[in-house]
C-alpha cells in the first residue's frame, strides 16, 4: 500500500502522490465523474438523482458529503458521506420506554451511552446513509483498488473531510459492510475501530428459479405457513388496496407521514426522521421506481408501504399504519406478503427488507444477512471508553428464525 503523504489546496483537493480525493458538500457541485463511477456501481442510492432529493428535502440535522477519488487523475472511487450531531438520549428508546425496562441490553447501553455520549457529545460523520440497510456509502470501479485499500481511501478520507467541517467531527463510522468482504474486520481493528454489535441483520428474501409467480411461492411453502398465509389474507380482506399515484399522495402527504411517525416512534432506536415532504417528492422524482400502496377502511387510509427498485433488487423501504388496524387485520404481515407480489410483478430476483420485525420477515422466508458497522472516536481516550462500552452492552439478538419452505 503507498505511503501517502497529504496536503490541501486551495480548491479543497486531498493530494496523496498518485492519489487525490476531492471533496463537495453539494451535489450540485460534483462533477460528471461521479455519475461515471455510479453507472458502473448500477446502485441508485449513489446516484445524482436520488441524492440532490436527499439534499433538497433533507432529514432533519443531518447534512451530505461527497468524495471523489483519483488515481493519477482517472476516477477510481465515490464516498458519499452523512453528518449530524447526535444523542443517545434523544435517539433511543429502550422498548419504547423510558422508564429503563427493556432488555438487559438496551439498559445497558442507554446508561452507559447518557454519560459518555450526552456528556461529551457525539458528531458523527457516516460513511453511508442512517436512512438506508446495506452497501450503498461507497463504491470503487473494479480491479483499481484492492480491498485493503479500499478501506483505507476511506478512512482517510473521512478524517480529512472532518477537519475541515464547521464543527469538527469526531465519531467516525464506516456502515453496513457486507460480511463477505475479506479483511475488513482486521483492517479497522488495526485503525482503532470498534464494531457496533446492536445493529440487526438485514432480511432478505431471495426469489428461487422456479418461483414464477406469486402463487409459486405460496406454493413452495410447508402447510403450516401457507395456512397462516391464507387466514392473513382473510383477515385483511376488507383492506382496500391500490396503489398512489403523485397527486393522490400530495393530497394525503400529511396522513402518510403521520401514519410513518406511528411506526417510527415507537421503535427502540431512531436516529433521524424524514422530511415531510418525503414521499410525495420521491415520488415525483422517481414515478417507475419508487411506488407506494395505500390500504383504506371505509376510505380511511390506515396504512401504506413503499419500495425503491434498485436493479433486480426491490428495498422494501418506509411504511406506515394505525397499531389499532394492525392485529385485527393482520396489517403488517399483509404488507409483507404484498411487497413479494409487487416484487413478482415488478420482475426482481430478491427483496432486501431492512432490518427490525426480525421473526415475522422470516416468517415470509427472509433470511438474515449480517453487515458490519464499524465506529472510532477520534479521542484516543473517549475512543477506549466507546469501545469498552460497545462491548459491555450485553447484546443479544432475542428473537426466532422461523423457516417456512
Amino acid at each position: 500500500m503507498p505511503n501517502y503523504q497529504s496536503s490541501v489546496t486551495q480548491k479543497k483537493a486531498i493530494i496523496h502522490k498518485e492519489i487525490d480525493i476531492e471533496f463537495y458538500v453539494s451535489i450540485t457541485e460534483v462533477p460528471e465523474a461521479w455519475d461515471k463511477l455510479v453507472v458502473d456501481s448500477k446502485n441508485l442510492f449513489l446516484s445524482r438523482d436520488y441524492l440532490e432529493l436527499v439534499e433538497e428535502y433533507p432529514p432533519q440535522g443531518i447534512s451530505g458529503h461527497f468524495l471523489i477519488i483519483y488515481r493519477d487523475r482517472e476516477p477510481i472511487g465515490i464516498a458519499y458521506c452523512q453528518y449530524l450531531r447526535f444523542s443517545f438520549k434523544n435517539s433511543f428508546r429502550p422498548d419504547g420506554k423510558p422508564d429503563g425496562s427493556g432488555s438487559k441490553w438496551q439498559n445497558n447501553l442507554r446508561d452507559w451511552s447518557f454519560w459518555l455520549g450526552d456528556l461529551y457529545g457525539f458528531r458523527l460523520l457516516i460513511c453511508g446513509s442512517v436512512f438506508l440497510t446495506g452497501e450503498h456509502g461507497f463504491y470503487f470501479k473494479r480491479d483499481a483498488v484492492g480491498e485493503k485499500e479500499q478501506y483505507d481511501l476511506i478512512d482517510r478520507g473521512m478524517r480529512l473531510l472532518a477537519k475541515g467541517l464547521p464543527n469538527r467531527a469526531n465519531l467516525y463510522i464506516v456502515k453496513d459492510l457486507s460480511q463477505k468482504r475479506p479483511g475488513s474486520h482486521d483492517f479497522y481493528a488495526g485503525k482503532g475501530y470498534g464494531i457496533i454489535p446492536w445493529l440487526q441483520p438485514s432480511m432478505k428474501l431471495e426469489f428461487r428459479p422456479e418461483w414464477q409467480s406469486f402463487e409459486d411461492y405460496l406454493g413452495a411453502m410447508s402447510s403450516k405457513y401457507r395456512t397462516r398465509a391464507k387466514r392473513a389474507r382473510k383477515k385483511g380482506k376488507a383492506l382496500q388496496r391500490r396503489e398512489l399515484f403523485v397527486e393522490e399522495i400530495e393530497d394525503r402527504s400529511a396522513e402518510l407521514y403521520d401514519l410513518y411517525l406511528a411506526v417510527a416512534d415507537s421503535v427502540d432506536f431512531n436516529i433521524a426522521f424524514l422530511h415531510k415532504e418525503y414521499f410525495f417528492r420521491f415520488k415525483c422524482k422517481f414515478p417507475d421506481r419508487f411506488r407506494i400502496y395505500g390500504y383504506f377502511l371505509d376510505d380511511q387510509l390506515v396504512g401504506f408501504f413503499t419500495t425503491f427498485q434498485n436493479e433486480t433488487e426491490m428495498e422494501a423501504h418506509f411504511l406506515g399504519f394505525q397499531n389499532k388496524v394492525n392485529p385485527s387485520h393482520q396489517l403488517y404481515l399483509n404488507i409483507l406478503y404484498d411487497i413479494i407480489a409487487l416484487g413478482f410483478e415488478s420482475g426482481v430476483s430478491r427483496i432486501d427488507f431492512a432490518r427490525t420485525a426480525l421473526e415475522i420477515k422470516s416468517s415470509v422466508g427472509a433470511v438474515p444477512v449480517s453487515l458490519d458497522t464499524f465506529a472510532r472516536h477520534t479521542s484516543g481516550v473517549m475512543n477506549g471508553l466507546l469501545k469498552r462500552g460497545l462491548r459491555r452492552t450485553g447484546f443479544e439478538l432475542d428473537w426466532v428464525q422461523r423457516h417456512p419452505f
